[in-house]
């Protein structure tokens, strides 16, 4: 294969996923079926970890969707090509556009917090991998409807003391003495 004996020995320890196909549905309405297929060789010596989950993830770059993939890594065994068929409910309420799809391969774990700890990568070099996502790209759908469009930034924050320029949230009884952090302070006329 062009390459020594320890080298291949070395890229092939463990077990090593080469994403060989991916298709997914081109355009859905907010709560259809999207059709995922995809076919995955095991080309390391090892048999997969009992300890992983898959899901999908369907990401726009403002916010994300995930669910369970449904399906068993289990049987991607050490040798063989795996064709998978995946299919999940969008959800009703997701915002029109383009959504990227992605699988992650992580832990088995009950906390969401760490679902991209020991995410999986495919083998493939060229393949589009989301180290924020911790997961593998598999296309895009256009999802119908209006598209979100992000809020206008807030202005910036002041930092804390009197602005007279700003209108006074709440009305200042100048008889009451008014704390702030660790100092009070009483207000005689203006």
């Amino acid at each position: 294969y062009g390459t020594d004996v320890w080298q291949f020995i070395r890229t092939h320890i463990g077990y090593r996923y080469v994403l060989r196909k991916a298709s997914v549905s081109q355009k859905l309405d907010p709560g259809d079926a999207l059709k995922i297929d995809i076919s995955v060789e095991n080309t390391g010596f090892s048999e997969p970890p009992k300890n992983k989950e898959a899901e999908i993830i369907l990401s726009n770059g403002i916010s994300s969707v995930s669910c369970p993939a449904g399906i068993d890594i289990n049987k991607w065994l050490s040798g063989e090509k795996t064709d998978e068929h995946i299919e999940i409910n969008i959800p009703s309420n997701i915002s029109g556009g383009k959504w990227d799809v992605y699988l992650r391969i992580s832990e088995y774990n009950k906390d969401a917090a760490y679902d991209t700890a020991l995410c999986t990568r495919f083998a493939n070099n060229d393949l589009k991998y989301s180290e924020e996502l911790g997961a593998n790209y598999l296309g895009t759908v256009t999802v119908s409807g209006k598209e979100y469009t992000a809020p206008e930034a807030p202005s910036p924050v002041q930092p804390a003391g009197y602005f007279p320029s700003s209108p006074a949230a709440l009305k200042i009884d100048p008889s009451e003495k008014i704390s702030f952090l660790d100092r009070s302070y009483t207000f005689k006329g203006d």
